[in-house]
């Protein structure tokens, strides 16, 4: 079952890139989200296809710190779109922040956990998402936008799926060195961090959907 789940997962990753393709939506309008489902088209195509060749194979925490790395990016140049009246100092900081923690962390010698790096490396990221989320929603009220002119922003839609999933996986990764120490089945666990990648990535989907087409 979590096997099944985990190739839903990552083959429909691939689905807001193609729609972004079919829609004709390669846009100046759109630049900004375009990274971030680009990186998600990569990372289905590495965990479903490069992954099953030995030569492209990477150690689970190398891989993990390339995709947080990029993914940052991604989800930086997202929000300063989106919350482009905020200021640079507000941004600055963030980007401040988190490569000062990521190189940081990457010289540490004998991390052998690699969800305790995890964790510390997404920190700045799960804290730009869910602040960013919030001052993307409190400027949304301040222009009197109806619930009804939300659902219809592909960006809403976005905004929900990357606030879940990082408040969803953060959990989990934050209690992996717990997890480790008491010796319980990770598998059990780690079908949330499966369950949070597939609400983002349908959310994705419905999100570049709504698109409209150039």
């Amino acid at each position: 079952m979590i096997s099944l789940l985990l190739h839903i997962t990552i083959y429909i990753g691939f689905t807001p890139f193609i729609i972004l393709i079919f829609k004709g939506s390669f846009h100046k309008n759109y630049n900004y989200i375009i990274p971030l489902l680009c990186l998600t088209a990569v990372a289905s195509f590495y965990e479903g296809v490069l992954e099953d060749f030995t030569t492209f194979q990477l150690h689970t925490k190398y891989w993990f710190l390339i995709y947080n790395f990029f993914e940052f990016f991604c989800i930086y140049l997202f929000f300063k779109k989106l919350i482009e009246r905020t200021s640079n100092l507000y941004f600055l900081s963030f980007l401040i922040i988190f490569l000062s923690i990521f190189f940081l962390t990457i010289t540490i010698e004998g991390f052998e956990n690699g969800l305790l790096l995890n964790t510390i490396v997404t920190l700045p990221t799960t804290l730009f998402v869910l602040i960013s989320s919030i001052l993307w929603f409190k400027q949304q009220f301040e222009e009197n936008i109806t619930d009804h002119f939300l659902f219809s922003n592909p960006n809403f839609f976005i905004v929900i799926g990357l606030f879940f999933y990082q408040s969803s996986t953060f959990i989990l990764f934050l209690l992996s060195d717990y997890i480790f120490k008491v010796n319980l089945n990770l598998q059990s666990f780690w079908i949330i961090n499966i369950l949070a990648s597939l609400i983002l990535r349908l959310l994705l989907i419905i999100g570049t959907w709504k698109l409209k087409k150039v």
